[in-house]
């Protein structure tokens, strides 16, 4: 078998592997360079050569290439809130006056009903509308929208 083939159908696995397994682009980097080798081997017929070529071509890749393809396909605006990070910011309807000098007050934001607290010690009357600006524990820290 051609090297230079060798090198192209170990690209292809690479490549199938890097979608298949959750590798952080590591396979495909590594696919890149065994493309770029592929390439060498039509140039050079040498072994020692190209397992140099592939040593380099990985190294660079995953320095200078992987960084951005990262960048690129995983920005941190597209990741989906979870957890205490989804409420903040949403809109919610006080279900219960909320008053924090009698530890009274609930929010129902996101078809679930919470304990709420204003965050600047006002009262909410019931049936207004709130914005979440916090979470501690189990309990909302909520402003009034206006």
């Amino acid at each position: 078998m051609e090297a230079w083939l060798a090198w192209l159908i170990a690209c292809i696995l690479l490549l199938i592997m890097e979608m298949l397994l959750p590798t952080d682009l590591f396979l495909g980097m590594l696919g890149i360079a065994a493309l770029l080798t592929a390439f060498e081997a039509l140039v050079d017929p040498n072994y020692i050569t190209q397992i140099i070529a592939f040593c380099v071509f990985c190294i660079l890749t995953l320095i200078f290439i992987r960084p951005l393809v990262k960048n690129f396909f995983y920005s941190k605006e597209d990741k989906a809130k979870t957890g205490v990070n989804a409420l903040i910011g949403i809109e919610g309807l006080v279900s219960e006056t909320i008053d924090n000098s009698q530890d009274a007050g609930r929010v129902k934001a996101h078809g679930d009903d919470w304990r709420a607290k204003s965050v600047d010690d006002s009262i909410i009357e019931k049936g207004e509308k709130v914005i979440v600006k916090n979470m501690k524990s189990v309990i909302l820290y909520v402003e009034k929208i206006n």
